[in-house]
């Protein structure tokens, strides 16, 4: 996983590059943004127009859907020109993609399908080679043979760079303020909230807080009722867990 501040990507195509440049903490590999509620389909790419207004879209045929159910034949992918958008000029009619996504909208003007959009801090396709599948697959991966990649798509949703480096999961969770007088901020960043749960605990080791099902990537626990003192929270990511110090003062 690559992390920026101020975040360039460039997105390799088969005929050149597309430059994306936008602000982001943190930057994810297709497989490490894939969950279980996730949509991933093998698509062509059917007509690129421009709508009435600022945005451009993109219309792709759904070939095969790889995980989840999908009903639509085909879907429209918008671009709206801003500077953390994939511009469509990197691909061609009749290209093949891998995509992946959660939600369709519907009722937007000009689009001809439900419509998606690709995340500017996370990797939402995959483009072809032969063969191969090439992109941000997941960490330290960007080429694999596409009928192995098919074969292990039902892994993506588990596997993460904290798996193999689970101290890395402290570089995406931010706790503030820290001594605080009453409310402490727990911010996940990019991580999927509704992945995390929190569990605060008194330095005698009692469990006060649990929370977990979030909807929200910042979430505030209130400590107002709490004695001064120290605490410990644990963070825990799918299967990770973090703990983290917080003093109340």
């Amino acid at each position: 996983m690559k992390k920026f501040t101020l975040l360039s990507i460039f997105v390799l195509s088969n005929l050149g590059y597309s430059l994306i440049a936008c602000s982001c903490l943190s930057f994810s590999t297709f497989c490490e943004a894939v969950d279980s509620d996730s949509k991933v389909v093998e698509v062509e790419v059917l007509e690129k127009y421009i709508g009435s207004g600022f945005p451009t879209f993109m219309d792709v045929k759904i070939l095969e859907t790889l995980q989840g159910t999908v009903t639509e034949e085909s879907i429209t992918i918008i671009s709206y020109g801003t500077s953390c958008d994939v511009f469509f000029d990197i691909f061609e009619i009749g290209e093949k993609l891998v995509l992946r996504f959660n939600d369709l909208e519907t009722g937007t003007v000009d689009a001809h399908f439900p419509t998606t959009h690709f995340g500017a801090c996370t990797t939402s396709f995959l483009q072809f080679s032969d063969d191969q599948i090439v992109g941000s697959i997941e960490p330290g991966v960007d080429f694999k043979n596409y009928d192995d990649f098919k074969n292990e798509i039902g892994d993506c949703s588990d596997l993460t760079l904290f798996d193999k480096n689970p101290e890395k999961l402290n570089e995406f969770i931010y706790l503030f303020p820290n001594p605080t007088f009453d409310f402490l901020n727990v911010n996940f960043s990019i991580l999927d909230p509704d992945e995390i749960s929190l569990e605060f605990f008194s330095a005698t080791g009692q469990q006060i807080i649990f929370i977990n099902n979030n909807i929200q990537n910042n979430y505030p626990i209130d400590l107002s009722s709490l004695a001064h003192g120290v605490y410990f929270l644990k963070i825990t990511y799918r299967k990770i867990s973090i703990v983290k110090r917080v003093v109340k003062i």
